[in-house]
């Protein structure tokens, strides 16, 4: 699931309506990134797990690109932007959400 991408736009969510969740499954161990694509203004993230077996953290990086046009570029992670539960305004572009896991079961977003 590492190579997941989140279109920020495509999740609804209205003013007094519940949060909309993804799921993802971490397992055991796991550090897995996550690629956001956010149009700018507030965001706010919070992971939560579907079962009480383990724990799970995270944290959002502002998205770098390196390389040039004649090697080609590649995204690593750059800046943080903080640790989850994020609740702040961002600019708009492309971000990376680092999970990492204790936990078994599916970990819900």
């Amino acid at each position: 699931m590492g190579a997941t991408d989140i279109d920020t736009a495509a999740i609804e969510g209205a003013e007094g309506e519940p949060a909309e969740s993804v799921e993802f499954e971490i397992c055991e161990g796991d550090v897995d990134f996550f690629s956001l694509g956010h149009m700018g203004g507030n965001l706010s993230l919070t992971a939560t797990l579907t079962d009480e077996a383990g724990t799970i953290t995270g944290e959002i990086f502002k998205s770098k690109r390196t390389g040039d046009e004649d090697t080609g570029y590649s995204y690593e992670e750059g800046e943080s932007m903080g640790e989850l539960p994020f609740d702040g305004a961002l600019e708009s572009g492309l971000y990376f959400l680092k999970m990492t896991g204790t936990a078994a079961e599916t970990a819900r977003l």
